[in-house]
């Protein structure tokens, strides 16, 4: 089990420091506050858990659970939503932020509302589940002059909800997974994002054998 907890640990590590501790117009590529819950918290403890259930069991397991850890679970906290609710509309402005090209860029407010009006969020009132985000670290927001942008606070975490929304599209439909494969060539991240998402859930899920 101990050694199991290393790979898992070795795993956290990769997936989120070696992204980069630089800065950008944005602010700090990999903010503290962002990695702390995750590197203190459950997974960052030296000493290993009582149980392999309480370990994540995979690279894209790593990002849910992660997502999950930042979601405050008390009502008391403004924007507050349920862990599914969040996770829903992380996988809609994580494929939002991927668009045209795979890719991760920013995005306007304008465009993250229509994407999840058309993915069902009916009302920015009396939650507004992209201020529980911005709180919960995983995206950031700039002021352009009178322009207001949005970014994921880490690539690799907009990579995978994208990837899985891609992949929840494709389901077992082997030909939507050859072109989406074929199309995003250019954008390495989010392919082994997506191969990594179909390999862990498309047994389970029904999704359509990879056959390269």
């Amino acid at each position: 089990m101990e050694e199991t907890y290393a790979l898992v640990t070795v795993a956290i590590t990769v997936a989120f420091v070696a992204v980069g501790c630089g800065s950008s117009d944005w602010g700090p590529v990999t903010p503290h506050y962002t990695l702390r819950p995750l590197l203190t918290g459950q997974y960052g403890r030296r000493k290993a858990p009582r149980s392999l259930d309480d370990l994540p069991t995979s690279l894209p397991e790593v990002y849910v659970q992660y997502l999950k850890q930042v979601n405050p679970k008390t009502s008391a906290a403004s924007n507050s939503f349920s862990d599914e609710e969040m996770l829903k509309v992380a996988k809609t402005l994580g494929k939002l932020a991927l668009q045209p090209n795979y890719v991760p860029k920013e995005f306007s407010p304008e465009a993250a509302r229509d994407a999840l009006k058309s993915n069902g969020w009916a009302s920015f009132d009396p939650i507004d589940p992209i201020e529980r985000l911005k709180s919960n670290g995983v995206l950031f927001q700039k002021e352009i002059g009178a322009y207001t942008r949005f970014r994921f606070a880490l690539d690799p975490v907009a990579e995978f909800l994208g990837a899985f929304a891609h992949a929840e599209e494709c389901g077992a439909d082997q030909d939507l997974w050859k072109r989406i494969l074929a199309n995003s060539v250019s954008a390495p991240g989010f392919q082994i994002a997506l191969r990594l998402i179909r390999q862990v859930y498309g047994g389970q899920l029904g999704w359509a054998v990879d056959q390269t």
